[in-house]
Protein backbone atom coordinates (compact mmCIF):
# COMPACT_ATOMS: atom_id res chain seq x y z
CA UNK A 1 0.00 0.00 0.00
CA UNK A 2 1.62 3.28 -1.09
CA UNK A 3 1.06 6.63 0.56
CA UNK A 4 3.67 8.45 -1.46
CA UNK A 5 1.60 10.56 -3.94
CA UNK A 6 -0.77 12.08 -1.39
CA UNK A 7 1.78 12.46 1.40
CA UNK A 8 4.47 13.82 -0.94
CA UNK A 9 2.08 16.49 -2.16
CA UNK A 10 1.15 17.48 1.41
CA UNK A 11 4.81 17.46 2.42
CA UNK A 12 5.89 19.75 -0.41
CA UNK A 13 3.08 22.16 0.39
CA UNK A 14 4.18 22.18 4.04
CA UNK A 15 7.84 22.72 3.17
CA UNK A 16 7.03 25.56 0.77
CA UNK A 17 5.17 27.17 3.65
CA UNK A 18 8.17 26.65 5.94
CA UNK A 19 10.56 28.19 3.41
CA UNK A 20 8.19 31.09 2.87
CA UNK A 21 7.96 31.42 6.64
CA UNK A 22 11.75 31.58 6.84
CA UNK A 23 11.86 34.42 4.30
CA UNK A 24 9.10 36.23 6.11
CA UNK A 25 10.97 35.72 9.39
CA UNK A 26 14.08 37.42 7.96
CA UNK A 27 11.99 40.35 6.76
CA UNK A 28 10.25 40.48 10.12
CA UNK A 29 13.61 40.46 11.92
CA UNK A 30 14.66 43.54 9.93
CA UNK A 31 11.38 45.32 10.48
CA UNK A 32 11.28 44.59 14.20
CA UNK A 33 14.23 46.95 14.68
CA UNK A 34 11.96 49.79 13.55
CA UNK A 35 9.17 48.87 15.95
CA UNK A 36 8.87 50.73 19.22
CA UNK A 37 9.94 49.03 22.48
CA UNK A 38 6.34 49.04 23.68
CA UNK A 39 5.22 47.18 20.54
CA UNK A 40 7.99 44.60 20.98
CA UNK A 41 6.94 44.14 24.61
CA UNK A 42 3.35 43.66 23.48
CA UNK A 43 4.47 41.00 20.99
CA UNK A 44 6.45 39.20 23.72
CA UNK A 45 3.43 39.28 26.02
CA UNK A 46 1.25 37.83 23.25
CA UNK A 47 3.66 34.91 22.80
CA UNK A 48 3.81 34.37 26.57
CA UNK A 49 0.02 34.29 26.80
CA UNK A 50 -0.18 31.89 23.86
CA UNK A 51 2.30 29.55 25.55
CA UNK A 52 0.33 29.68 28.80
CA UNK A 53 -2.96 28.97 27.01
CA UNK A 54 -1.41 26.04 25.12
CA UNK A 55 -0.04 24.50 28.32
CA UNK A 56 -3.39 24.83 30.10
CA UNK A 57 -5.29 23.25 27.21
CA UNK A 58 -2.63 20.52 27.00
CA UNK A 59 -3.21 19.80 30.69
CA UNK A 60 -6.98 19.58 30.11
CA UNK A 61 -6.46 17.22 27.15
CA UNK A 62 -4.22 14.96 29.23
CA UNK A 63 -6.69 15.07 32.11
CA UNK A 64 -9.47 13.94 29.76
CA UNK A 65 -7.24 11.08 28.58
CA UNK A 66 -6.87 9.82 32.15
CA UNK A 67 -10.68 9.64 32.29
CA UNK A 68 -10.83 7.87 28.90
CA UNK A 69 -12.86 10.83 27.59
CA UNK A 70 -11.36 10.78 24.12
CA UNK A 71 -13.72 13.28 22.49
CA UNK A 72 -12.92 15.91 25.12
CA UNK A 73 -9.20 15.17 24.80
CA UNK A 74 -9.41 15.71 21.05
CA UNK A 75 -11.28 18.99 21.52
CA UNK A 76 -8.59 20.39 23.80
CA UNK A 77 -5.79 19.24 21.49
CA UNK A 78 -7.54 21.18 18.72
CA UNK A 79 -7.54 24.24 20.99
CA UNK A 80 -3.80 23.81 21.50
CA UNK A 81 -3.30 24.00 17.72
CA UNK A 82 -5.11 27.35 17.70
CA UNK A 83 -3.40 28.65 20.85
CA UNK A 84 0.10 28.40 19.40
CA UNK A 85 -0.38 30.59 16.31
CA UNK A 86 1.75 33.48 17.72
CA UNK A 87 4.69 31.22 18.67
CA UNK A 88 7.92 30.78 16.64
CA UNK A 89 7.50 28.31 13.79
CA UNK A 90 9.63 25.53 15.31
CA UNK A 91 7.79 25.56 18.64
CA UNK A 92 4.46 25.96 16.84
CA UNK A 93 5.13 22.93 14.63
CA UNK A 94 6.23 20.87 17.64
CA UNK A 95 3.03 21.67 19.57
CA UNK A 96 0.82 20.99 16.56
CA UNK A 97 2.57 17.78 15.55
CA UNK A 98 2.39 16.39 19.08
CA UNK A 99 -1.25 17.50 19.40
CA UNK A 100 -2.01 15.76 16.08
CA UNK A 101 -0.47 12.61 17.54
CA UNK A 102 -2.68 12.98 20.62
CA UNK A 103 -5.77 13.42 18.44
CA UNK A 104 -4.76 10.36 16.43
CA UNK A 105 -4.60 8.28 19.60
CA UNK A 106 -7.99 9.59 20.68
CA UNK A 107 -9.57 8.75 17.30
CA UNK A 108 -8.01 5.28 17.40
CA UNK A 109 -9.54 4.61 20.79
CA UNK A 110 -12.89 5.65 19.37
CA UNK A 111 -12.40 3.14 16.54
CA UNK A 112 -12.37 5.81 13.82
CA UNK A 113 -9.85 4.61 11.23
CA UNK A 114 -10.20 7.50 8.78
CA UNK A 115 -9.71 10.23 11.37
CA UNK A 116 -6.94 8.36 13.20
CA UNK A 117 -4.99 8.01 9.94
CA UNK A 118 -5.60 11.65 9.07
CA UNK A 119 -4.31 12.94 12.41
CA UNK A 120 -1.26 10.66 12.41
CA UNK A 121 -0.45 11.73 8.84
CA UNK A 122 -0.64 15.38 9.92
CA UNK A 123 1.61 14.63 12.90
CA UNK A 124 4.24 13.19 10.55
CA UNK A 125 3.92 16.19 8.22
CA UNK A 126 4.74 18.36 11.22
CA UNK A 127 7.86 16.29 11.88
CA UNK A 128 6.57 14.10 14.69
CA UNK A 129 8.97 11.32 13.71
CA UNK A 130 9.29 9.22 16.84
CA UNK A 131 8.02 6.13 15.03
CA UNK A 132 8.62 3.84 18.00
CA UNK A 133 5.54 5.27 19.72
CA UNK A 134 3.42 4.49 16.65
CA UNK A 135 4.56 0.86 16.53
CA UNK A 136 4.12 0.21 20.25
CA UNK A 137 0.56 1.54 20.57
CA UNK A 138 -1.69 -1.49 20.15
CA UNK A 139 -4.89 0.56 19.65
CA UNK A 140 -3.27 2.65 16.93
CA UNK A 141 -1.92 -0.43 15.14
CA UNK A 142 -5.28 -2.19 15.37
CA UNK A 143 -7.32 0.72 13.98
CA UNK A 144 -4.89 2.13 11.40
CA UNK A 145 -3.35 -1.19 10.38
CA UNK A 146 0.27 -2.23 10.66
CA UNK A 147 0.79 -2.05 6.87
CA UNK A 148 -0.43 1.55 6.81
CA UNK A 149 1.80 2.52 9.79
CA UNK A 150 4.81 0.80 8.19
CA UNK A 151 4.19 2.63 4.90
CA UNK A 152 3.91 5.99 6.66
CA UNK A 153 7.06 5.31 8.66
CA UNK A 154 9.02 4.19 5.61
CA UNK A 155 8.14 7.30 3.63
CA UNK A 156 8.97 9.79 6.36
CA UNK A 157 12.19 8.01 7.30
CA UNK A 158 13.35 8.55 3.72
CA UNK A 159 12.38 12.21 3.96
CA UNK A 160 14.26 12.51 7.26
CA UNK A 161 17.35 10.91 5.76
CA UNK A 162 17.34 13.43 2.90
CA UNK A 163 16.70 16.42 5.14
CA UNK A 164 18.87 15.82 8.18
CA UNK A 165 22.09 17.08 6.59
CA UNK A 166 20.53 20.52 6.36
CA UNK A 167 19.07 20.64 9.86
CA UNK A 168 20.26 23.68 11.83
CA UNK A 169 22.88 22.97 14.49
CA UNK A 170 21.70 22.87 18.09
CA UNK A 171 23.59 24.38 21.00
CA UNK A 172 23.44 24.09 24.77
CA UNK A 173 21.62 27.01 26.36
CA UNK A 174 23.13 28.77 29.37
CA UNK A 175 20.80 30.99 31.38
CA UNK A 176 22.00 33.36 34.09
CA UNK A 177 20.03 35.44 36.59
CA UNK A 178 18.71 38.65 35.07
CA UNK A 179 20.21 40.57 37.99
CA UNK A 180 23.72 39.52 38.97
CA UNK A 181 25.47 40.41 42.21
CA UNK A 182 29.05 39.96 43.36
CA UNK A 183 28.41 36.81 45.37
CA UNK A 184 31.00 34.58 43.73
CA UNK A 185 30.28 31.50 41.68
CA UNK A 186 26.62 30.51 41.53
CA UNK A 187 25.10 27.02 41.85
CA UNK A 188 24.37 25.23 38.58
CA UNK A 189 21.21 23.41 37.47
CA UNK A 190 21.48 21.12 34.44
CA UNK A 191 17.93 20.74 33.11
CA UNK A 192 16.96 17.82 30.86
CA UNK A 193 13.79 17.93 28.74
CA UNK A 194 11.60 14.89 28.16
CA UNK A 195 11.48 12.49 25.24
CA UNK A 196 10.13 13.66 21.90
CA UNK A 197 10.48 17.22 23.12
CA UNK A 198 11.21 20.69 21.81
CA UNK A 199 14.28 21.98 23.62
CA UNK A 200 13.19 25.51 22.64
CA UNK A 201 9.81 25.09 24.31
CA UNK A 202 11.41 23.46 27.37
CA UNK A 203 13.89 26.33 27.74
CA UNK A 204 10.99 28.77 28.20
CA UNK A 205 10.47 27.44 31.74
CA UNK A 206 13.93 28.12 33.07
CA UNK A 207 14.81 31.83 33.03
CA UNK A 208 12.45 32.39 35.94
CA UNK A 209 14.07 29.45 37.76
CA UNK A 210 17.49 31.05 37.24
CA UNK A 211 16.19 34.36 38.61
CA UNK A 212 14.41 32.88 41.64
CA UNK A 213 17.13 30.42 42.66
CA UNK A 214 19.97 32.76 41.69
CA UNK A 215 21.64 29.96 39.79
CA UNK A 216 23.03 29.23 36.34
CA UNK A 217 20.78 26.91 34.31
CA UNK A 218 22.31 24.78 31.56
CA UNK A 219 19.92 23.17 29.07
CA UNK A 220 21.50 20.68 26.65
CA UNK A 221 19.41 19.34 23.75
CA UNK A 222 18.72 15.61 23.80
CA UNK A 223 21.39 13.46 22.15
CA UNK A 224 18.86 11.83 19.78
CA UNK A 225 17.38 14.11 17.10
CA UNK A 226 14.04 12.69 16.09
CA UNK A 227 13.61 15.59 13.65
CA UNK A 228 14.83 19.13 13.09
CA UNK A 229 12.57 20.34 15.94
CA UNK A 230 12.40 17.31 18.25
CA UNK A 231 14.92 15.62 20.57
CA UNK A 232 14.97 12.63 22.91
CA UNK A 233 17.48 10.99 25.26
CA UNK A 234 16.88 7.34 24.40
CA UNK A 235 17.14 4.41 26.80
CA UNK A 236 20.93 4.01 27.00
CA UNK A 237 22.24 5.90 30.02
CA UNK A 238 25.95 5.78 29.10
CA UNK A 239 26.07 8.44 26.34
CA UNK A 240 23.96 10.80 28.47
CA UNK A 241 26.18 10.03 31.46
CA UNK A 242 29.25 11.04 29.44
CA UNK A 243 27.59 14.25 28.25
CA UNK A 244 26.63 15.33 31.76
CA UNK A 245 29.92 14.38 33.40
CA UNK A 246 31.86 16.19 30.68
CA UNK A 247 29.97 19.37 31.55
CA UNK A 248 31.63 19.53 34.99
CA UNK A 249 35.18 20.37 33.78
CA UNK A 250 33.66 22.75 31.21
CA UNK A 251 31.79 24.56 34.00
CA UNK A 252 35.02 24.77 35.99
CA UNK A 253 37.27 25.91 33.13
CA UNK A 254 34.82 28.53 31.86
CA UNK A 255 33.93 29.67 35.40
CA UNK A 256 30.24 29.21 34.63
CA UNK A 257 29.35 28.27 38.20
CA UNK A 258 30.28 26.50 41.41
CA UNK A 259 31.21 22.89 40.59
CA UNK A 260 30.64 21.88 44.22
CA UNK A 261 26.96 22.80 43.78
CA UNK A 262 25.77 21.20 40.54
CA UNK A 263 22.24 19.80 40.44
CA UNK A 264 20.40 17.70 37.88
CA UNK A 265 16.74 18.31 37.05
CA UNK A 266 14.67 16.54 34.46
CA UNK A 267 11.20 15.89 33.15
CA UNK A 268 9.97 12.40 32.13
CA UNK A 269 12.73 10.77 30.07
CA UNK A 270 15.03 13.57 31.20
CA UNK A 271 14.14 12.77 34.84
CA UNK A 272 14.97 9.12 34.20
CA UNK A 273 18.42 10.16 33.00
CA UNK A 274 18.93 12.67 35.81
CA UNK A 275 18.17 10.02 38.44
CA UNK A 276 20.40 7.40 36.82
CA UNK A 277 23.38 9.71 36.33
CA UNK A 278 22.99 11.40 39.71
CA UNK A 279 23.06 8.04 41.49
CA UNK A 280 26.09 6.90 39.49
CA UNK A 281 28.04 10.09 40.23
CA UNK A 282 26.98 11.48 43.61
CA UNK A 283 30.41 13.08 44.07
CA UNK A 284 29.74 15.29 41.05
CA UNK A 285 26.08 16.17 41.58
CA UNK A 286 24.65 17.57 44.82
CA UNK A 287 21.04 16.65 44.16
CA UNK A 288 18.39 15.59 41.67
CA UNK A 289 14.92 16.99 41.00
CA UNK A 290 12.77 14.46 39.14
CA UNK A 291 9.53 15.62 37.51
CA UNK A 292 7.32 12.77 36.24
CA UNK A 293 10.33 10.48 36.39
CA UNK A 294 10.50 6.73 35.96
CA UNK A 295 13.08 4.00 36.48
CA UNK A 296 13.96 1.08 34.20
CA UNK A 297 17.05 -0.25 36.00
CA UNK A 298 17.14 -2.71 38.87
CA UNK A 299 18.23 -1.14 42.18
CA UNK A 300 22.00 -1.14 42.76
CA UNK A 301 22.52 -1.36 46.52
CA UNK A 302 26.24 -0.56 46.29
CA UNK A 303 25.45 2.51 44.19
CA UNK A 304 22.83 3.59 46.72
CA UNK A 305 25.28 3.18 49.64
CA UNK A 306 27.82 5.41 47.88
CA UNK A 307 25.12 7.98 47.15
CA UNK A 308 24.14 8.00 50.82
CA UNK A 309 27.78 8.49 51.84
CA UNK A 310 28.18 11.39 49.44
CA UNK A 311 25.04 13.06 50.76
CA UNK A 312 23.07 12.97 47.49
CA UNK A 313 19.54 14.27 47.87
CA UNK A 314 16.64 13.50 45.55
CA UNK A 315 13.31 15.31 45.24
CA UNK A 316 10.59 13.52 43.26
CA UNK A 317 7.61 15.46 41.88
CA UNK A 318 5.02 12.76 41.16
CA UNK A 319 1.61 13.44 39.55
CA UNK A 320 -1.47 12.00 41.19
CA UNK A 321 -2.67 11.11 37.67
CA UNK A 322 0.64 9.62 36.52
CA UNK A 323 0.72 6.65 34.16
CA UNK A 324 0.54 3.46 36.21
CA UNK A 325 3.87 1.98 35.06
CA UNK A 326 5.76 5.22 35.69
CA UNK A 327 4.16 5.78 39.08
CA UNK A 328 4.86 2.21 40.18
CA UNK A 329 8.52 2.38 39.15
CA UNK A 330 9.24 5.72 40.83
CA UNK A 331 7.41 4.66 44.00
CA UNK A 332 9.51 1.48 44.21
CA UNK A 333 12.65 3.54 43.63
CA UNK A 334 11.70 5.78 46.56
CA UNK A 335 11.25 2.70 48.77
CA UNK A 336 14.63 1.29 47.71
CA UNK A 337 16.35 4.63 48.31
CA UNK A 338 14.74 4.92 51.74
CA UNK A 339 16.02 1.46 52.68
CA UNK A 340 19.52 2.49 51.59
CA UNK A 341 19.36 5.70 53.61
CA UNK A 342 19.50 8.10 50.63
CA UNK A 343 17.67 11.30 51.56
CA UNK A 344 14.65 11.38 49.25
CA UNK A 345 11.48 13.47 49.21
CA UNK A 346 8.40 12.13 47.37
CA UNK A 347 5.89 14.89 46.58
CA UNK A 348 2.55 13.66 45.20
CA UNK A 349 0.79 16.52 43.35
CA UNK A 350 -3.05 16.36 43.31
CA UNK A 351 -4.68 17.08 39.96
CA UNK A 352 -1.43 16.80 38.03
CA UNK A 353 -0.98 14.38 35.11
CA UNK A 354 2.15 13.45 33.15
CA UNK A 355 3.22 17.00 32.31
CA UNK A 356 5.37 19.87 33.39
CA UNK A 357 3.24 21.19 36.29
CA UNK A 358 1.18 24.28 35.59
CA UNK A 359 2.59 25.76 38.81
CA UNK A 360 6.10 24.69 37.82
CA UNK A 361 7.93 27.61 39.46
CA UNK A 362 6.18 26.99 42.78
CA UNK A 363 6.87 23.24 42.67
CA UNK A 364 10.49 23.67 41.62
CA UNK A 365 11.12 26.33 44.26
CA UNK A 366 9.80 23.96 46.94
CA UNK A 367 12.13 21.21 45.73
CA UNK A 368 15.08 23.62 45.57
CA UNK A 369 14.53 24.79 49.15
CA UNK A 370 14.36 21.20 50.38
CA UNK A 371 17.58 20.20 48.62
CA UNK A 372 19.54 23.17 49.89
CA UNK A 373 18.14 23.37 53.41
CA UNK A 374 19.68 19.98 54.16
CA UNK A 375 23.25 20.82 53.11
CA UNK A 376 25.49 21.52 56.10
CA UNK A 377 28.77 23.42 55.85
CA UNK A 378 30.71 20.22 56.62
CA UNK A 379 28.98 18.34 53.78
CA UNK A 380 29.62 21.19 51.37
CA UNK A 381 33.29 21.12 52.30
CA UNK A 382 33.51 17.36 51.68
CA UNK A 383 31.86 17.74 48.27
CA UNK A 384 34.18 20.62 47.32
CA UNK A 385 37.17 18.48 48.25
CA UNK A 386 35.86 15.69 45.96
CA UNK A 387 35.40 18.18 43.14
CA UNK A 388 38.92 19.64 43.55
CA UNK A 389 40.42 16.17 43.50
CA UNK A 390 38.71 15.32 40.20
CA UNK A 391 39.81 18.47 38.33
Amino acid sequence: MSLAPQVRSEYHIAMRAVRLGARVSVTFALLILLISPSARAQSANLAHDALTDARVDWHLAALAETKLDWKTAEAFYKKVCKDVVPLPIGVRMWFRGTADYGMGLSAARLGDTERARSFISHAAERHFWNFDVFRTDSALISVCGRTWIDSLEGYWKRVRLLEQQSWPAQSTRILRPSTLSDTGLLPVIIALHGGNASSDEFAEYWQTVSDKTHSVVIIPPGIIRESDITNSWGQDVQPVEKLLCDLIPAIYEQKLGDTSRVYLAGYSQGAHMALAVGLRHPALFSGVISICGFVNEDPDTQEFRIARGEGLRIFMIVPEGEMATFKSSITKEKENLDRAGVQTKYELIPGMVHEMPLDFIEQFSKAWRWLNASITSDEAGIREAHQSGSQ
